[in-house]
């Protein structure tokens, strides 16, 4: 009897399970399509006939890439805010929030909204819980908008003017004089796009004051599209004096896990990580398409495998946000890609509590970090797909008509 090499037994294995990763993405695909199909169903099946009208919009639409993360009362949103749901309907919104989010990141967007009561007890009564505010013209996305006032001094006071300081530190406003800024948590947003019952495309999102996550999803392939994915905290960590808010940091693991990679690395691999003395900025903004930056820092290949794994740890920390299915296909893509080829880029200062920005840059996404407002105490973080944000690699066929 011929004994096969172990090339070809090698070879065997390799080929097995390529064909159990083939369908082990497949299945997860479909739990996580199911999953949030059913809770927008549930949702949208909750509202009234007004409530819907103004909630559920064609995929097709200009709506659909219109994006920001500034307060509702500076960018007006489409859609219908948590504060015109009754109790029942509330709880749809939040249970489809669940499906799209693994736990620590339904915790975590949900914390971003809370952290608007601390806002508004901070800047006094120039901030207010007001109604929502009108409704904007279903237009595309500009092609950036600054989370900060065009004032003086704007860098310091960010959107709103707070500075985060301590007690009534700042003042409310855009820094120009307009109106106040409105802090209400229930200013958000929840828009669907299309039928979740059909088997063709649709999508949801969620935005607000530093929220916006949105899901493409065919339900025909069962495939699911989850970029721009962005998350902010302001502040970045609740000074003390605002009871159980005391001491929060919505945001601590994403800003930890980069620092500990930088302090990590010896002298030399340092002074190549860090490429500016101060923060740069935040350069994707709200473009709809974004395209890979020149690679700046410290690239993955230099490192060594613990300092890699931190790496890798760090990407998880933004990937992790989303359900495992999801976070499990993103960082399979990664790989795929090529971990070697993946830079990381600090600016700014080292110490906890200055001001600073980092990015990670593949092949195929960005991470951008950036805290540079409120002498740093506001973060902003993105992720970035080149060529999946906006379902564009899942639907591209029915994305055609929608602006580039």
């Amino acid at each position: 009897m011929q004994i096969p090499s172990r090339l070809a037994v090698n070879a065997g294995v390799v080929a097995i399970m390529g064909v159990a990763l083939s369908v082990v993405p497949g299945i997860a695909r479909q739990r996580a399509a199911a999953t949030m199909a059913k809770a927008a169903n549930e949702f949208v099946s909750s509202l009234t006939a007004e409530q819907r009208a103004k909630a559920v919009h064609p995929l097709a639409s200009p709506e659909w890439t219109r994006w920001n993360f500034i307060p509702a009362s500076m960018f007006p949103r489409n859609g219908i805010s948590f504060k015109e749901l009754n109790q029942a309907q509330r709880q749809r919104a939040h249970d489809l929030m669940k499906a799209g989010l693994s736990q620590s990141g339904y915790t975590t967007a949900a914390s971003v909204m809370q952290l608007e009561n601390v806002l508004r007890e901070m800047e006094g009564p120039s901030a207010t819980a007001g109604a929502p505010p009108a409704p904007a013209p279903q237009a595309a996305a500009p092609a950036a908008v600054a989370d900060q006032p065009a004032a003086a001094g704007a860098g310091a006071r960010g959107e709103g003017g707070q500075r985060g300081g301590g007690r009534g530190a700042g003042r409310g406003g855009d820094g120009g004089g307009a109106a106040p800024v409105v802090r209400d948590p229930e200013l958000y947003y929840l828009t669907v796009f299309g039928d979740p019952a059909a088997k063709g495309a649709w999508g949801w999102r969620l935005e607000g004051h530093h929220v916006s996550l949105r899901f493409a999803i065919d339900n025909g392939r069962m495939l699911v599209s989850s970029t721009p994915q962005f998350i902010g905290s302001n502040p970045a960590e609740v000074p003390y004096g605002y009871g159980p808010y005391t001491g929060l940091r919505v945001l601590a693991a994403q800003e930890d896990a980069a620092r500990a990679l930088l302090l990590a690395l010896d002298s030399k691999a340092q002074a190549i990580a860090l490429v500016a003395p101060k923060p740069r900025g935040f350069a994707s903004g709200t473009t709809v398409k974004f395209d890979p930056q020149t690679p700046v820092g410290l690239a993955a290949a230099q490192m060594s495998s613990k300092h890699r794994d931190m790496l890798m740890k760090l990407i998880d920390s933004y990937a992790s946000i989303m359900p495992a299915d999801i976070a499990a296909e993103r960082m399979a893509r990664i790989k795929a890609a090529g971990i070697d080829k993946i830079m990381f880029a600090w600016s700014g200062a080292i110490e906890k509590g200055q001001q600073y920005q980092y990015q990670v840059q593949g092949p195929t996404f960005l991470i951008e970090h950036n805290n540079t407002q409120n002498n740093g105490n506001h973060i902003h973080a993105v992720w970035r797909d080149f060529n999946g944000d906006f379902g564009r690699d899942v639907l591209a066929e029915h994305m055609a008509a929608l602006p580039h």
